[in-house]
């Protein structure tokens, strides 16, 4: 049932204008790679921004990025890029599909450098207002 939503999901919706919610359980850390379970929900606001959630401690945490650019290929290539900003940090969010998998790529800057993160998407679903 799961992959049908998702399949349903991607052929349906405007990944540039929707308001969507895309889910995962666990990322994997490409510097380290290392695998963790961690309960997150990115919520794309067309290209305007996203919001990260983290419920996977006792408090939830919560990150906005604003989109500064956009890159469409959804429908021809099974991609879509926003490239945004967080404070004075720069990050790029990946969602893509690949076969029967949808997942999304960060990958950010910090003071150790480039760090990578790819998180496996289990639902995706539009909100709607």
């Amino acid at each position: 049932m799961l992959l049908h939503t998702i399949t349903y999901a991607q052929a349906k919706l405007n990944v540039l204008s929707d308001t969507l919610r895309w889910k995962a359980e666990s990322y994997k850390d490409v510097v380290t790679d290392t695998t963790a379970g961690n309960t997150s929900e990115f919520v794309t606001y067309g290209s305007s921004k996203i919001i990260w959630t983290q419920t996977g401690a006792e408090q939830p945490t919560v990150f906005e990025f604003n989109v500064l650019s956009a890159e469409d290929h959804w429908e021809t290539g099974g991609y879509f890029v926003l490239n945004t900003i967080r404070k004075t940090i720069n990050q790029t969010f990946k969602f893509e599909r690949i076969g029967a998998t949808t997942r999304v790529t960060l990958t950010y800057s910090t003071h150790e450098g480039p760090r990578t993160l790819i998180f496996s998407i289990d639902e995706i679903s539009p909100i709607t207002n």
